[in-house]
């Protein structure tokens, strides 16, 4: 039985990401989950959840896939597709406020941006929901859920930034900044 060789620049995706292993932020943890196949050729996922910590209003939960088609798909602009996806819950207060989605999709976008990520054709949704638990006619319990999906095109087959930058953004969903023991405002 022959060995089929993986195309060049998957491997060095491949390779990126392993390397990026190494500089997870302390508070996240990541493993391989199983990658969507329909999609693309080739793809792989990573599972990730950030650690409670008493400055973290609530942990958050994700998922990074990375597709890649030697063919290039014409509605990704490249050869390869990031999708993200996170959720947490969130102050109840964050939920209410109109602008919790433009402050959300701003943590992405400055996560790419510091991580000095390469990419093009950024979409996705940012969205936050209020959720209203009741007993009868008595109003038990309100809580909110953040959730951010996105995907975007890279600009080279080096992913380690691009990881990176999205469990910046999960640490910042959670309230925590991505740099150890720091916690920054919501807002």
């Amino acid at each position: 039985m022959t060995k089929t060789a993986l195309p060049p620049a998957w491997e060095m995706a491949l390779l990126s990401l392993r390397e990026a292993k190494s500089r997870v932020p302390s508070r996240v943890s990541i493993h391989e989950v199983p990658a969507p196949r329909e999609i693309a050729p080739y793809a792989v996922a990573v599972g990730a959840q950030t650690q409670v910590h008493a400055a973290a209003q609530s942990p958050a939960a994700g998922r990074l896939v990375v597709l890649f088609d030697p063919d290039e798909q014409p509605n990704w602009g490249g050869r390869f597709r990031v999708i993200g996806m996170l959720s947490t819950e969130a102050e109840l207060e964050m939920g209410e406020d109109p602008l919790a989605g433009e402050v959300a999709w701003s943590w992405l976008r400055d996560s790419l941006d510091q991580r000095e990520v390469e990419y093009q054709h950024l979409v996705g949704t940012a969205t936050a929901t209020i959720n209203r638990a009741f007993s009868g006619s008595q109003l038990r319990e309100s809580t909110s859920t953040l959730e951010i999906r996105a995907s975007w095109t890279p600009q080279s087959p080096d992913l380690s930034a691009h990881l990176l930058a999205w469990l910046d953004t999960m640490l910042q969903a959670t309230g925590l900044s991505p740099e150890d023991n720091v916690t920054q405002l919501r807002h």
